[in-house]
């Protein structure tokens, strides 16, 4: 290599010694041999070890922003180490710190700790001492089992960290307080008491909080993805919230986007939801005074309900999970309301909304025996098809006997032998 014909015997000598130390699945290697190195200040050694280190590459804009963490790209003594990308990972980024290459101002995004090879032990983690990369805005760490309370106050070192992931199965610290940090996900996190983070704008993750998250510690949070239970307080809206566990928000009036994957949702406050994406069994309609647009699918645990007046289809399919079914409450006064999907449902639910359903193509009530009255139906103009079992006991108003689809095992074998058009 050009620039190690460059280097004098010793420091040669001085790489070589180095080399050996932070390509080494070992934490204690590593450390001093990053600590040999700072020692040293020799940039010229610097630069043979990390010579073919590069910035991370940009992630292209269609991948989501919580997953846009690019990093360093191997080269030079790391190329073709064996040791695993995650060792190899922290040596190049604590080298990097602790040097005053031009290379250290160029990187703004970093993922430590993510296990490569699952024959390799994942490296316990270090961020002491990473401040020295004053350009940072996004860093990815993976929590294993061994970094179980891992100290996250060195983050404070960091002016510019805008994005901040957690991965993993080991549980970190608490987190401290943050000024730049934007967007956090996290899967295990919880706040230190007396943090608070004035930038931050979004969360994924499972917060693990022992008291309610209150809008003084986070005045501009926006959006939420609760992968747990969560309590959020002092809010007056939200324009996004995802809940996939047990999520509070006392006090909230107005929610632009709401999706209830699992749990409850309590919000005994809320009169304005700009789009229901899925509904718990315990979402209760009635109390909403504007509702803009709905779009539900099979997962949606939806019990019934009164959409208020002026409320759209995001999309003109509804698909309701029966079990859970207990009223269709005004579902058929949707307007562009085309397909319905009611497929077992098994307590007795009226089709008297669908009367109003003047779009309505198709319905499937399969394995429905809570549904035995038809009549709804008909004189629905556009009402094309009709799908039930073959074992399905309702009875057809002779009205309807023509769009009646009886679907099954008997029907598909029946379908196979029915002649090709075309074939000899």
């Amino acid at each position: 290599m050009e620039q190690s014909d460059q280097l004098t015997e010793q420091q040669r000598q001085q790489v070589n010694a180095i080399a050996s130390l932070v390509t080494q699945a070992d934490a204690a290697s590593i450390r001093q041999g990053v600590e040999l190195a700072a020692a040293l200040g020799d940039q010229a050694v610097f630069a043979a070890l990390l010579a073919g280190v590069g910035a991370p590459p940009p992630m292209p804009e269609k991948q989501p922003r919580h997953r846009r963490f690019p990093t360093l790209v191997r080269g030079g003594i790391f190329e073709q180490s064996t040791i695993g990308d995650a060792w190899l990972g922290l040596a190049m980024a604590h080298l990097l710190a602790v040097s005053e290459l031009p290379l250290r101002n160029e990187v703004t995004s970093l993922q430590l700790g993510a296990p490569r090879k699952p024959h390799i032990a994942d490296p316990p983690l270090w961020i002491d001492g990473l401040d020295g990369l004053t350009s940072l805005t996004r860093l990815d760490l993976y929590i294993s089992a061994t970094d179980q309370g891992m100290d996250l106050r060195p983050l404070e070192r960091f002016p510019r960290l805008s994005h901040l992931r957690m991965r993993g199965p080991g549980f970190p610290g608490p987190l401290p307080s943050l000024k730049s940090l934007e967007h956090l996900d996290g899967v295990r996190v919880d706040f230190h008491p007396d943090a608070v983070f004035p930038a931050l704008r979004s969360i994924r993750g499972r917060l693990q909080m022992t008291e309610p998250l209150n809008q003084a510690r986070v005045p501009n949070l926006v959006e939420v993805e609760a992968r747990g239970g969560l309590s959020l307080e002092g809010f007056e809206s939200f324009g996004k919230l995802l809940c996939q566990g047990n999520v509070e928000v006392p006090g909230c009036r107005r929610i632009d986007r709401l999706q209830v994957v699992r749990g409850s949702f309590h919000a005994p406050d809320l009169r304005h939801v700009g789009e229901l994406i899925g509904a718990g069994p315990g979402f209760d309609l009635t109390k909403l005074e504007t509702l803009g647009a709905v779009q539900f699918n099979r997962t949606t645990k939806f019990a019934g309900g009164v959409f208020p007046p002026g409320t759209k289809l995001l999309h003109p399919k509804i698909a309701f999970w029966g079990p859970t079914l207990t009223t269709l409450g005004n579902v058929g006064e949707l307007p562009g309301l085309e397909t319905l999907n009611l497929v077992r449902v098994t307590a007795p639910i009226s089709l008297e909304t669908l009367r109003h359903a003047k779009s309505l193509r198709s319905l499937d009530m399969r394995n429905s025996p809570g549904i035995t009255d038809l009549s709804p139906l008909i004189g629905l103009a556009n009402l094309e098809v009709v799908i039930l079992r073959e074992n399905d006991a309702q009875e057809i108003p002779v009205e309807l006997a023509d769009k009646i689809e009886r679907v099954g095992a008997k029907a598909a074998r029946r379908s196979k032998r029915r002649p090709t058009s075309g074939k000899a």
